[in-house]
């Protein structure tokens, strides 16, 4: 049987054996060789960075003649030996170029030929993968992500990349607009989590996160964030920097406090804080103009700032299982607010401003310390529902009889 041999160089060599192209590294065989794809010519490397990669060539081209036995007998396996031996000749004299070979044989190539101790080989490895990322070829950055090729750089190196990349718990993440991070076990996110500034969703459900870093603040395109169900107590004051969030979830936490900061968020529509153990929320509240609902549920709130009342979009409030023992006047100009929920609270009274809530379709008062309501209740002529179970209210307002929509009354 015919057989021939071609060395590259002290690595690496091709042999011919029967019809058939193996690449050795060192006196071990690596691979044999598949079907020539195209021949690169050395003198016009540089037209390849046209297409900027055998990988983006080889999705454009024309596969049909892959399995034609008659073109496979065309060309003979002498040809095509010597063909596979030009190509990787061009490939090793470019410094193992990694856009000069398919992905599928450059990077184990490159690495077996690092792991044999070719010097060349180890220098430019791990810049081969940063440089390949940086492109952002999906297909071969999905590549090295799958193969596992991330996880030869450290910490800082994936950071220097400029790709949106982050290492947790020892696993490398591809970062698109979201990432899923729920149920991972997390107890801290790494600083490298500021870098991903063109994040638009990011979900830490149920970890065990006890702090968010100050560079939480970096991620100014950020519009959802989810971190129901962790151990947070405070809040970093940058998350103020959030201008872009549009849903905050804070539930089944740990928190006593809110930052000032929190105001600054102008494009907040939903924020809840069930489950916490707040009993003050900073006047700053009062600042988040585009606030549609807010879910206060299971605290520990005795009373809320008058600031409350600025809140001009605000269509729910949530405010059920606190200890509240009065409610601020400024609540009369929440004029959006259809749904007002303060059952099982310390509620003796109500203020008589109460009655401006011009849009309120529903309130629910049950399980309170009731004994008076004010005559502006009659004022709420849009109130569909009204629940005023287990109070101590003895008698009712004459002005209960102008709720001309009224539908559902418990009393």
């Amino acid at each position: 049987k015919m057989s021939k041999e071609y060395r590259i160089n002290e690595f690496l060599k091709l042999k011919l054996e029967g019809d058939q192209t193996f690449i050795y590294v060192g006196n071990r065989c690596f691979r044999q060789c598949m079907y020539l794809l195209m021949n690169i010519d050395t003198s016009k490397v540089e037209k390849y960075d046209l297409i900027n990669s055998i990988d983006e060539a080889a999705e454009n081209l024309d596969r049909s003649m892959e399995n034609s036995q008659l073109i496979r007998r065309n060309i003979t396996p002498q040809v095509e030996f010597w063909g596979h031996c030009s190509n990787i000749e061009a490939w090793a004299e470019n410094d193992y170029d990694t856009r000069l070979l398919h992905r599928n044989l450059a990077f184990p190539l490159l690495k077996e030929l690092m792991l044999a101790g070719d010097p060349l080989a180890k220098k430019v490895f791990k810049e081969e993968i940063g440089k390949r990322i940086d492109s952002g070829y999906t297909n071969v950055v999905m590549y090295l992500i799958e193969e596992g090729y991330l996880e030869y750089l450290s910490d800082a190196e994936l950071e220097s990349i400029g790709a949106q990349f982050i290492k947790i718990n020892k696993r490398i993440m591809v970062i698109d607009d979201e990432l899923d991070l729920n149920s991972s076990n997390i107890t801290t996110l790494p600083e490298s989590i500021g870098n991903l500034t063109s994040l638009k969703e990011l979900y830490l459900w149920n970890n065990k996160l006890t702090t968010l870093p100050e560079c939480i603040g970096n991620l100014t395109s950020l519009k959802y964030i989810d971190l129901w169900s962790n151990k947070l107590t405070t809040l970093p004051e940058s998350i103020g920097n959030l201008s872009s969030l549009e849903k905050l979830y804070l539930n089944n936490n740990q928190l006593t406090t809110l930052p000032e900061s929190i105001g600054n968020l102008s494009s907040l529509k939903n924020l809840y804080l069930t489950n916490n153990k707040l009993s003050i929320l900073p006047e700053s509240i009062g600042n988040l103009s585009s606030l549609k609902y807010i879910d206060l549920r299971h605290n520990n709130f005795t009373t809320f700032p008058e600031s409350i009342g600025n809140l001009s979009s605000l269509k729910e409030l949530d405010l059920g299982h606190n200890n509240l023992t009065i409610l601020p006047e400024s609540i009369e100009n929440l004029s959006s607010l259809k749904e007002l929920d303060l059952y099982t609270n310390s509620l003796t009274t109500l203020p008589e401003s109460i009655g401006g809530l011009s849009s309120l379709k529903y309130i629910d008062l049950d399980y309170n310390k009731l004994m008076t309501l004010p005559e502006s209740i009659g004022n709420l002529t849009s109130l569909k529902e009204l629940y005023l179970r287990y109070n101590n209210l003895t008698t009712l307002p004459e002005s209960i009889g102008n709720l001309s929509s009224l539908k559902w009354f418990h009393y």
